[in-house]
C-alpha cells in the first residue's frame, strides 16, 4: 500500500519517493500507473488468500500450525515489489516484520500513515471506535491507500 524503500543502509541507497511521485513519473512517461497498481493489488490479494486457505486446510496440520499465528493476528506486512521495464511488478519478498522506524521526513510521513491505517483497520475489525491521540494521526494532506 505504500512505497517506502527505506534504504539499504550501505551508502548506495537511492532517493526515496512516495506513490504520488511514482504515479507522476508513470504519467510523464506515458505509462499506465493504474494497470501496474492493479497487478500489485492482485498479487497481494492472491498471497493473502493463499495464506487464509492454508490456515483453514485441515489436511496438513504441520503447515497449519506453522502459519496460523501469521494469519490470525492483525499485523503490518511489507510486500516488496520490483517493477520491470515493461511496467510489470514482481513480488520479491514479504516482510513479516517491516522496519517502521522513520529515516527521513518523507519516510516518517509514509510510515506514520501505514501505522495509522493499520490501527483504523484493526479497530474496524473488532468494531471499536476509531480514536487517536493528536500525535498519532498522519500529517494533514497525507494520502492513504487501500487494496479494496
Amino acid at each position: 500500500q505504500y512505497m517506502t524503500n527505506s534504504g539499504r543502509g550501505d551508502g548506495r541507497s537511492s532517493d526515496q519517493h512516495d506513490l504520488e511521485y511514482l504515479r507522476a513519473t508513470f504519467e510523464i512517461n506515458g505509462l499506465d500507473y493504474d494497470e501496474m497498481w492493479g497487478k500489485i493489488k492482485y498479487a497481494v490479494r492472491t498471497v493473502m488468500r493463499e495464506f487464509l486457505e492454508l490456515k483453514n486446510d485441515q489436511s496438513d496440520h504441520s503447515a497449519q500450525r506453522n502459519y496460523q499465528p501469521f494469519v490470525t493476528i492483525p499485523k503490518i506486512l511489507g510486500f516488496d515489489f520490483m517493477i520491470d521495464s515493461f511496467q510489470n511488478p514482481w513480488l520479491l519478498e514479504i516482510n513479516r516484520f517491516p522496519g517502521l522506524e522513520p529515516r527521513s521526513n518523507l519516510d516518517s510521513d509514509v510510515k506514520h500513515s501505514v501505522i495509522y491505517d493499520a490501527w483504523v483497520a484493526a479497530a474496524k475489525r473488532i468494531d471499536a471506535p476509531i480514536v487517536f491521540g493528536p500525535g498519532f494521526c498522519p500529517p494533514s494532506g497525507t494520502k492513504t491507500f487501500s487494496l479494496e
